[in-house]
């Protein structure tokens, strides 16, 4: 168990170098003072340059990596590869940590080639061949080499520049300039997806990277499948070759779904697997998100191939549109009563406070607006969380192409607590189950996110290596996981009260609107 003191500081020292609050808090001194524009451009590149300067060291301070292990003993194929590798490349052999958790994963940060670090989890030693383990540490060199460090910081600057042209250009609306600070805005949120998409082609060039040193894709896209599906329960540890899978699609990174090796010689778990990906509109919208590529398109770019999506049919298309609709129905709601009591014009950086105030002032003079709302947020709780748990095994999830992320699918899991959501992370509050058939995200929430932190820094690590009960709603976005609702521990349970939350809040909602309404004519 951590020490509270422990804790404490890793969270005081996380808080102060949270380069995002800096910027604002800076932004908003700057433009509280008038100061000219040329001040939020230095705070820009500062902010940027700090980042780049103090994120090793906030890795280090974060995760719980471990640098004492001496691979030239315990582990000499690796660095038997790595020492040739580096050696060819004329290159600083990178340092090697591991991270002490089930959760199959590897990163790499640093400054610059020379004092660069590759980290690994155990579980990612465990599941991979050693041709497989060599390849996803080639992609690891793969961003050392070719600087991604640097770039990204570079390319990270952007955004923050066209938010200061917005912010500064933006003060008087009967400015001239004004427009020049909306064209900035739009700009700005287009930027970053900008700096997702290079992100994802910097993916693709240490993948390229990696296929180069070992001059074989095979070990590269069964190492990606098995991280990001999770294949690690097969009958021997040989890479799976691509075109026995049957069907290579969109696979999503970062999410962890585990068959057995004989559904995968058949190939058939992988064509419904895969079939949520190639099917799904919601696929598309998160990859848009996303600083990876789906692990199909991956695959298919080692082989020198371009992926085409399935054709959507119309059974996807109306599911998606109910989905949406109904997910976004008490936002909608909103809108429409706020707008005969929108004051404000609906300009970019007033939309969202003249809304608030609209509905505000929409349930003061009509209770019964309320209670429209407390309907809304009604049909769409139970319309995202359904009823009738029953029991099933993650890899029959998997392979329903049903799933979205936002109708659940009401389960009971039981298995094994192996490892964190975010492995390492000390604070991290989700986790990763194995149940004999596959492993997966759970994905804890509680209404508040301090609760989430609290948990995960202080309870989080008693459940590590239990064997528990789960129960929820199986889900798919960028990755398979699981909503939990509750976590049953030697008939002990852990509860997530958004569930409930968000049951008290529509029915309140909904009950409170009447009950005012009725008083006011007594």
């Amino acid at each position: 168990m951590k020490t509270f003191q422990s804790i404490r500081k890793k969270a005081v020292l996380s808080l102060t170098f949270t380069f995002g609050l800096i910027f604002a808090v800076a932004t908003a001194l700057i433009y509280h003072l008038d100061m000219p524009l040329k001040y939020g451009l230095y705070v820009s590149l500062i902010v940027a340059g700090l980042q780049y300067l103090i994120n090793p060291f906030i890795i280090e301070l974060l995760f719980s990596i471990n640098f004492e292990r001496n691979i030239e003993y315990t582990d000499p194929r690796l660095y038997e590869f790595l020492e040739k590798t580096c050696a060819k490349l004329k290159m600083k052999m990178p340092k090697v940590g591991f991270i002490d958790d089930g959760n199959p994963n590897a990163f790499t940060y640093g400054h610059i080639p020379r004092n660069a670090r590759i980290v690994l989890t155990t579980g990612l030693m465990d599941v991979l061949t050693e041709e497989e383990l060599e390849a996803v540490v080639a992609h690891e060199l793969g961003h050392i080499k070719n600087y991604d460090f640097i770039l990204m910081t570079m390319v990270s600057v952007i955004p923050m520049v066209l938010y200061q042209i917005y912010v500064f250009t933006g003060r008087n609306r009967n400015n001239p300039t004004y427009i020049i600070g909306l064209m900035a805005y739009g700009a700005y949120i287009l930027s970053q997806y900008t700096v997702l998409f290079y992100s994802r082609i910097r993916e693709y060039y240490a993948d390229d990277f990696a296929i180069r040193i070992s001059d074989s894709s095979e070990a590269l896209s069964s190492a990606l499948i098995k991280i990001a599906y999770g294949f690690t329960k097969m009958e021997n540890k040989k890479p799976i070759k691509a075109n026995a899978l049957g069907v290579i699609n969109n696979l999503q990174s970062q999410g962890f779904v585990l068959n057995n090796y004989k559904a995968l010689e058949k190939g058939e778990a992988i064509e419904k697997l895969i079939g949520w990906d190639t099917k799904s509109i919601w696929s598309k919208l998160y990859e848009l998100n996303s600083t990876h590529p789906l692990t199909a398109k991956r695959i298919m770019a080692m082989k020198g191939k371009y992926i085409e999506n399935a054709r959507l049919s119309f059974k996807s298309i109306v599911s998606f549109i109910i989905e949406a609709v109904v997910n976004l129905l008490p936002y909608g709601i909103c809108l429409i009563i706020a707008l005969p009591n929108i004051r404000e014009s609906l300009v970019w950086n007033k939309l969202f406070a003249s809304v608030v105030i609209g509905v505000y002032k929409s349930f003061i003079s009509n209770p019964i607006n309320l209670s429209i709302l407390g309907l809304a947020l009604i049909v769409r709780h139970y319309f995202i969380y359904s009823k009738k748990h029953e029991a099933s095994t993650i890899e029959e999830l998997l392979i329903r192409e049903d799933a979205s992320p936002i109708k659940g699918i009401s389960t009971v899991l039981e298995g094994t607590i192996t490892g964190r959501g975010v492995p390492g992370l000390f604070y991290s509050e989700d986790f990763v189950l194995d149940d004999d058939t596959g492993i997966m995200i759970l994905d804890y929430r509680q209404p508040l996110r301090i609760l989430e932190f609290l948990f995960g820094a202080f309870k989080a690590e008693e459940l590590i290596g239990q064997r528990v009960k789960v129960i929820g709603w199986y889900k798919r976005a960028n990755r398979p996981y699981f909503v939990c609702k509750s976590i049953i521990m030697d008939g002990k349970k852990v509860i997530c009260y958004s569930y409930y939350a968000s049951k008290i809040l529509a029915y309140g909602a909904l009950v409170s609107g009447l009950i005012i309404y009725i008083l006011r004519f007594l």
